[in-house]
């Protein structure tokens, strides 16, 4: 099944150019139109000073995938608290807590990257938008040697 996937995406297509950079433009594309719809394209400088890549699309990536790591974190605690009641068994109350933070952190997602805010948490009343997680991050980053040579 890998192995199939692997040859599927480096096969050559019959105008002989890599289905790999077909993909890498399609991404790039898409990235591009998330940030024009957004408006997000004013976080680019932040975004470097973070996480350092020469392409703003790698940057942006890692800025979306940390911030919803961050909510499918804390989506997952409150997945375990709403549902430590009526999962039997132990396999059961990871598993619905886990499609709770997928699906809810995904949902969170969409409108942070709409340029919305978003509750912190269904028990913290906090709004946060994505300008709020770009703080954090730059906190959380902050002792790392800076990129701007």
């Amino acid at each position: 099944m890998a192995s199939q996937f692997v040859e599927l995406v480096f096969e050559e297509d019959e105008f002989g150019s890599d289905k790999q950079e077909d993909m890498a433009d399609d991404f790039t594309e898409e990235i591009e139109e998330i940030k024009e719809k957004a408006d997000l394209g004013q976080y680019d400088e932040i975004e470097y000073i973070i996480f350092g890549s020469d392409s703003p699309y790698g940057n942006f990536s890692a800025s979306i995938g940390s911030v919803f790591a961050i909510r499918f974190a804390v989506r997952f605690i409150e997945g375990l608290v709403l549902n430590a009641a009526s999962a039997a068994l132990p396999w059961v109350w990871l598993a619905k807590a886990t499609l709770y933070a997928v699906k809810t952190a995904a949902a969170d997602m969409k409108l942070l990257l709409l340029g919305q805010e978003v509750r912190l948490s269904r028990f913290i009343p906090l709004r946060v938008n994505y300008e709020f997680y770009m703080r954090m991050l730059m906190l959380m980053h902050w002792n790392r040697e800076t990129r701007l040579s």
